[in-house]
């Protein structure tokens, strides 16, 4: 008898001990805090961004609701990302808050931000609005401002709102005054007000830069009268 209450007694203790191990096992991992210090320096805002000020616990900025929530899609993006690629994590391209960000609370390209300027404050607001965004971002990853990405905007700017892109593209000038075809989009933009004067000016001044920029003569010999 006694072999056998020993042996109950430690069957016992065994199956307590798996259940508690199992327990354990399934009981989810705890997520690492996030770097909030990388957060804020991806969104380029301070910490009061998301959190009450002196009340870090507080959860009344309605913003660190925003972000937990963009934090759990992040980890959701990246998840799949190891699902669809078969690799592990820290094997597998990751998604960050700077991945989208690039020092902006709400990520915007360069056109996204000038077109919401001119809708929100007028044509007359772009040129300064263009300046402020080159003094303060040129040379982050955050903008494109390259000559081939700015100037095609414009074109299409010239077309519809040649109010916006005449004081955009003479912006664009002060720092790129060697730039042909932004006088060639300036030109196009004169066109659309009916303002040929102007218009010839400007494709002549982009000839003066690249004498055989062929798409300033073509445009030029059709406004100039013939002789």
């Amino acid at each position: 008898m006694r072999i056998v209450w020993v042996l109950v007694v430690f069957m016992g203790c065994f199956g307590a001990a798996g259940a508690l191990g199992a327990e354990q096992a399934a009981a989810p991992r705890t997520a690492p805090l996030p770097d909030m210090s990388a957060i804020a320096k991806a969104l380029g805002v301070p910490c009061s961004h998301c959190h009450v000020a002196g009340d870090f616990v507080s959860d009344a900025n309605p913003k660190k609701g925003i972000a937990r929530q963009m934090l759990g899609m992040t980890a959701e993006i990246n998840s799949r990302i190891e699902a669809a690629t078969g690799r592990p994590a820290g094997g597998a391209a990751t998604v960050r808050c700077a991945t989208c960000h690039k020092g902006l609370p709400v990520p915007r390209t360069l056109t996204e931000t000038l077109v919401a300027t001119i809708t929100s404050k007028g044509n007359d607001a772009v040129a300064d609005e263009y300046r402020r965004l080159r003094r303060q971002f040129y040379g982050r990853d955050t903008f494109d401002f390259s000559e081939q990405e700015f100037v095609s905007f414009c074109f299409r700017l010239a077309e519809g709102r040649p109010d916006a892109a005449i004081p955009l593209i003479q912006a664009h000038l002060e720092f790129n005054p060697q730039s042909a075809n932004a006088y060639i989009a300036l030109s196009r933009a004169y066109v659309t007000k009916r303002d040929t004067a102007a218009a010839i000016t400007a494709l002549r001044k982009a000839i003066e830069i690249e004498p055989g920029n062929g798409l300033a003569q073509g445009y030029l010999s059709q406004l100039e009268p013939r002789r």
